[in-house]
């Protein structure tokens, strides 16, 4: 009899599974049956306690109802009728079973028939209450249980977005910092805040307790904690205090240097403007446990990668705070330059500018002009494009080389050794791993290599036909605050149905989030910011919502304006920070041409913004970046407009809503 039963049940294995619910219904039926022929517990227990080799698997969780978020981790249980032995696969469906994913990494992967799964749910592009898990066996695809009922899994409702520090920073121990974080949907009041020196591997609180929690206010002030050593594979995390599960992390490792070792670059450290093959100084300084020579590197592509400035990747220098650098020759003008110490013995010890400076390209009069690519054209790897270029004079021959860049000049590949002088070359484009933003063309005479022209600024060569592209706002527009502008784009190739917009309002040092998930449909109307001050250095930036390397950035900047004027003079504006600026005092009277001391008190970040006002509207930017130790030195330039209602302006530049306000005073 038992071997029947084996056989039957194998017999119609490959058959639809008869549904849970009309075995319930049967069973009602045959209970009715039983009881009216009079009891017989016997029967009654053979039906309702079913032989484990009648069923496979059971689902037990989730079986209908929950609601579950991406990026959460849950367990999903199942009940097996056989022993637990060999595997299984467990899949979702997000429309009521219409197609079916892997929970897995692949389409093959599969888990322990153990009865448990700790799942984490990936991003999701929409939310779904039509949501099913199957598990089934790994040999026998006819061999599943579904949930029972829908479940609901929910998108980006609750989540937290680090801003600061996300990746780069290098943060000196016992000094203060501002950490910052976005928070959407159900989300609780309070958050933990860890940070790890091991990559991740542990974590501290940041609070003298391991339960120390702040309020989600979107920023904390952290004093940096004395270090035994420095590192820089350091990161911070943001926790929901009541759910664990929901967390950011930076997306980048930060340097964290103990203050026994240190080094601290003083120029160039931001602003400056430099021209190619021009001698200037490079300063530093160094303390602690620092070795007696270090290496110096610059980048022309905002750290993205460094070259030694000696000869040789090797080259170090004395550690005595200073080196004679003539800056390289550069083909168009660098704005995203920045300058790296690092110790010769310790890697993990070092200093960056703090922002970017500018290297010039010296221009000279060439017989070569390029006319095509000469900047902001967007070719794709392994197509046909058209070199051009025209001649003037006598470049000593009738040939022309012609040599491509993919990073900003500093090595060179050839396009072609020698080709007719004619104007025009049809070039297919080689194979590249990863998209080029720097890109350059060179053509000089095959004869005479003095003689040549560079691309005038950079372009790009795209590694597949998967492209976003910018329309509008692209450089130069001027938009007022609060009004209605709208964003404008194409897409190209595998660009997914979502996109993610952000704005910056600081040459993209810092980008806001301005919809985290809007349809890629090529137009957004977007209300624009309103900001603390006039911008001129905005832009926008599209990313594909899945795919963050597929992205696109204004090709220049545009400007953000007040909507109004200002008011009365005797309206001032008033303070959102903690503190005073004493100096200009009250009424003052300042010539053009004059200077005079600015003075503040002001509780917050280590540096700070000063702004000039009149009528508060913003003027100009005195200084950026300053040290916050209350005292610059303001030089009235002859270029301002005599009058009252003049005010300094001290800002936080980590949040340009944290700022401080002085009295009206006069120019004249």
């Amino acid at each position: 009899m038992e071997s029947i039963r084996r056989d039957d049940r194998n017999c119609h294995m490959s058959q639809k599974p008869i549904p849970k619910k009309l075995y319930a219904l049967i069973a009602v039926w045959f209970l009715a049956a039983l009881t009216s022929c009079g009891e017989s517990p016997e029967l009654e227990k053979m039906f309702f306690e079913p032989d484990p080799e009648y069923f496979d698997y059971r689902i037990t969780s989730p079986d209908g109802g929950e609601v579950w978020s991406e990026q959460s981790e849950h367990e999903i249980t199942w009940s097996t009728g056989r022993e637990p032995n060999g595997d299984v696969q467990i899949y979702y469906s997000i429309n009521a079973g219409a197609s079916w994913q892997n929970i897995g990494s692949y389409s093959s992967s599969y888990t322990s028939n153990d009865g448990s799964y700790n799942w984490t749910i990936p991003d999701l592009s929409h939310s779904s209450d039509s949501c099913l898990i199957r598990v089934q066996d790994y040999e026998d695809e006819n061999i599943y249980d579904t949930s029972d009922e829908y479940l609901s899994l929910v998108a980006d409702s609750t989540y937290f977005q680090l801003s600061s520090p996300n990746g780069g920073e290098v943060w000196l121990e016992q000094t203060e910092y501002q950490i910052t974080w976005g928070s959407g949907g159900d989300v609780s009041s309070n958050v933990k805040i860890y940070y790890s020196l091991d990559a991740g591997t542990t974590w501290i609180n940041v609070g003298a307790y391991s339960s120390s929690y702040t309020s989600n206010s979107g920023r904390y002030n952290w004093t940096i904690p004395d270090l035994t050593q420095s590192s820089d594979s350091c990161l911070v995390k943001v926790q929901d205090y009541e759910e664990i599960n929901i967390i950011d992390v930076s997306d980048e490792y930060l340097g964290l240097v103990a203050d026994s070792t240190y080094f601290q670059v003083t120029s160039p450290n931001g602003e400056e403007l430099w021209a190619d093959q021009t001698l200037h100084e490079i300063t530093w300084n160094a303390g602690g446990d620092v070795s007696s020579y270090a290496k110096i590197y610059y980048s022309l592509d905002a750290g993205t990668t460094w070259i030694n400035v000696g000869a040789y990747s090797s080259s170090y220098t004395n550690n005595d705070g200073s080196y004679n650098w003539t800056v390289p020759e550069v083909f168009v003008t660098n704005s995203d330059c920045s300058i790296k110490i690092v110790d010769h013995n310790a890697v993990n010890v070092f200093d960056t500018s703090d922002n970017d400076f500018t290297i010039t390209a010296v221009d000279d009069e060439n017989l070569i002009s390029i006319t095509s690519p000469n900047g902001g054209e967007i070719w794709h790897e392994q197509s046909s494009q058209s070199i051009s270029w025209t001649v003037s004079g006598d470049i000593g021959g009738d040939n022309v080389k012609i040599q491509y860049s993919l990073n900003s000049g500093s090595n060179w590949q050839t396009v072609t050794n020698s080709t007719l002088n004619d104007g025009n070359y049809e070039w297919s484009l080689p194979d590249i791993s990863e998209l080029g933003e720097y890109c350059l063309i060179k053509i000089s005479s095959y004869s005479q290599s003095t003689i040549y022209d560079v691309s005038d600024n950079y372009f790009s060569v795209s590694a597949d036909q998967n492209l976003l592209q910018i329309i509008s706002p692209n450089g130069g527009e001027n938009l007022l605050m609060g009004s209605q502008h709208e964003i404008t784009w194409t897409s190209s190739g595998n660009i997914g149905s979502y996109i993610k917009l952000y704005y910056s309002s600081d040459g993209g040092n810092g980008w806001y989030t301005i919809d985290s998930q809007e349809s890629n449909d090529g137009s957004f109307q977007w209300t624009t910011p309103t900001l603390l001050e006039a911008s001129s250095t905005c832009l926008l930036k599209i990313e594909d919502y899945s795919i963050s390397e597929y992205v696109d950035i204004s090709d220049n900047y545009f400007n953000i304006n007040p909507n109004e004027g200002g008011s009365d003079c005797d309206e001032e504006m008033p303070s959102t920070g903690s503190g005073e600026v004493s100096s200009p005092a009250d009424g003052i009277t300042i010539n053009l041409g004059a200077s005079t001391a600015v003075n503040w008190t002001f509780s917050g970040p280590g540096q700070v913004n000063i702004h000039l006002y009149s009528e508060n509207i913003y003027v100009s930017a005195l200084q950026s970046w300053a040290i916050n130790n209350g005292a610059y030195n303001f030089n009235v330039s002859n270029s301002l407009a005599p009058g009252g209602c003049y005010q300094i302006v001290i800002v936080n530049p980590y949040d340009s809503s944290d700022y401080i306000v002085g009295t009206y005073f006069t120019i004249q």
